[in-house]
C-alpha cells in the first residue's frame, strides 16, 4: 500500500517531470523505442492507505507515448503465449497532464484529437487541423517538444 498524497504537478512542488524514451513492444510484436510524453489519454484511481490509516484512492494519469508520428497507449493484449503489454494507437483525445510545467517551459497547453494514433486536430493555446497545409510533425512537434532525440548511449 502507498500513502496518499494530494496530486501536485512536479513543477508546483519544485520537481520536474522528465520525458524519456522507453523500450517498448508495439501492437504487431516489433520492438522499438517510444517517447514518454507529457500527454495523457485517461485518468484512473488506485487504492492507497489514507492519512488516518483507512482506505483512500489516488488519482493518476495514463501515459501517452509518441513514436512513428503517432500517439500510443499501453494495454494488455492477448497473444499466443498469454497476455502481454503492448502499445496500441490512441483513438480520441490526448491532453496535457502537466499544464503548469508546460506553461513554465513555454510549451503550449493543448488537446490533440487522434484517429488511429495520428493527430488530426489541435486545440488550446495553438490551433492546427489536418488539411491546413502542413503535417503535424512539421507544424506542431517542435512546439510540443515531441521532436526530442534519444540520449546517446554510453560505451560499455
Amino acid at each position: 500500500m502507498c500513502t496518499i498524497k494530494p496530486f501536485t504537478e512536479p513543477a508546483a512542488t519544485g520537481g520536474k517531470k522528465y520525458f524519456r524514451y522507453r523500450k517498448v513492444v508495439f501492437q504487431d510484436g516489433t520492438q522499438g523505442r517510444a517517447l514518454e510524453t507529457r500527454y495523457t489519454w485517461a485518468s484512473a484511481r488506485r487504492p492507497c492507505e489514507g492519512p488516518r490509516g483507512g482506505r483512500a484512492y489516488q488519482t493518476f494519469y495514463r501515459t501517452a507515448y509518441w513514436a512513428g508520428g503517432r500517439f500510443w497507449r499501453m494495454a494488455n493484449v492477448p497473444t499466443e503465449s498469454g497476455w502481454k503489454n503492448r502499445l496500441l494507437p490512441i483513438d480520441g483525445p490526448v491532453w496535457d497532464a502537466y499544464p503548469l510545467q508546460s506553461a513554465a517551459e513555454g510549451v503550449p497547453v493543448v488537446r490533440v484529437s487522434c484517429e488511429g494514433g495520428r493527430p488530426v486536430a489541435v486545440s488550446g493555446d495553438v490551433t492546427w487541423f489536418d488539411g491546413c497545409g502542413s503535417t503535424f510533425e512539421v507544424a506542431m512537434s517542435g512546439w510540443l517538444r515531441l521532436d526530442r532525440q534519444p540520449r546517446a548511449r554510453r560505451a560499455a
